[in-house]
């Protein structure tokens, strides 16, 4: 059946707009609703085309998976959402707190008076924060001269870093669920976030070809070219932009926040699984914690979602002025998204321009992929949404 998505990204790949996309949607039974490849997995390559078996770089995708994870050692008793995580994360035993700048410029810090537990890494309110969107942990890095926590090797050693609010006080995205990743290989003997995941999150439901190790030898033949788009309105062209150990072959940690790689019709089976609520991965009371909204205040929520240059990253096309909450699997559209999003849908998007949904409310879960930088790409988010409209109306729930 033919979509206005598809009349949209075909003429965008036939322009040079994008390389091309895979994505793929289900509805309320699980049944396939939608599922299709368009373009090149190589700018302008047509001897390497667009599959929904080629594999792509997640970015921030990934961490509904390591979310799972983490709510499955709390079924097992290995983890509690609202213990001290510094029970297992020692790193977390005594953080400190970025209040601010004195005059020369040196942060000023102080302890925090509150301890970090699982629920507030998994909802982003711990007080840790990404530097490309905390102005205040942006200006404590250039201060010291230390570098960003962009990853190079180990979680222990890039991501310690002060807190920008107390725990529990606020909202900003953030490292946290690479730390949830990190907790969760300490419980479970140390094993790798990877092998734990292949174990107990992707094998059960089927998963294949999914790991944090780009040079995976099983999907070489089928990865993604980078492309990049120097002007927000103009062609996509062949790059391949630095962004450390995620891209980095044979990586030193398995970062859960956001190192895994993976295919649409791979990863639409997770997004399935927790749709259907089939209680493979999770028990179904535990399942709805992914949904139920976690922040008693959304005003620091809104604060980022309502604000258009950070709203690009978290809520991709829906515009602001919207009602969001977060959940310990994704962002929680509190009232939905007209024509799209069903009151409680869960949402979250990748750097790379990769977004995911899972709407219970209305009966659908989708994926799309490709790999394009930098994130934010208004035209490809003009075609992410048309894509998810169709689906919408594919399944009479728009």
């Amino acid at each position: 059946m033919a979509t206005d998505f598809e009349a949209a990204i075909t003429k965008a790949v036939d322009e040079g707009v994008v390389a091309g996309a895979a994505v793929f949607a289900v509805g309320k039974n699980g049944d396939t609703l939608y599922a299709k490849a368009f373009g090149n997995r190589v700018l302008g390559d047509s001897s390497k085309p667009m599959g929904l078996d080629s594999v792509g770089w997640l970015a921030s995708t990934s961490k509904i998976s390591t979310s799972v994870a983490a709510l499955q050692a709390v079924e097992r008793g290995l983890l509690t959402l609202d213990e001290p995580i510094s029970k297992v994360l020692s790193e977390w035993s005594n953080p400190d707190l970025l209040t601010g700048f004195d005059d020369s410029g040196k942060p000023v810090l102080k302890k925090a008076t509150k301890q970090i537990t699982l629920r507030h890494l998994l909802s982003h309110s711990s007080g840790l924060s990404y530097s490309f969107m905390s102005p205040l942990m942006a200006q404590y890095y250039q201060a010291t001269g230390k570098k960003t926590n962009n990853p190079r090797g180990y979680i222990k050693d890039d991501l310690v870093e002060p807190l920008v609010y107390e725990p529990g006080d606020g909202w900003e995205y953030s490292t946290g669920i690479d730390w949830a990743g990190k907790a969760v290989e300490r419980v479970n003997g140390d094993v790798r976030l990877g092998e734990y995941l292949q174990k107990n999150v992707f094998d059960p439901v089927g998963v294949k070809d999914t790991s944090f190790d780009i040079a995976d030898p099983a999907t070489q033949d089928r990865r993604l070219g980078h492309t990049f788009r120097a002007t927000p309105d103009g062609k996509a062209e062949a790059n391949t932009p630095d962004l450390g150990m995620y891209l980095t072959k044979q990586p030193l940690d398995d970062y859960g926040g956001a190192g895994l790689h993976s295919s649409a019709e791979q990863y639409i089976k997770i997004l399935r699984s927790l749709l259907v609520d089939d209680g493979v991965l999770l028990k179904p009371e535990t399942a709805r914690e992914l949904f139920n909204p976690q922040l008693p205040d959304g005003k620091y929520i809104a604060e980022k979602m309502n604000n258009p240059q950070s709203a690009a990253f978290l809520a991709p096309s829906y515009g602001s002025e919207l009602k969001w909450n977060h959940g310990l699997g994704g962002a929680v559209a509190s009232e939905g998204v007209e024509g799209r999003l069903g009151p409680g849908a869960l949402q979250w998007a990748g750097l790379p321009n990769n977004y995911w949904w899972i709407d219970r409310e209305r009966g659908t879960a989708g994926v799309y992929i490709d790999e394009l930088y930098p994130p934010a790409d208004a035209l490809t988010q003009q075609l992410f949404a048309q894509f998810q409209k169709d689906v919408y109306k594919l399944a009479g729930a728009a």
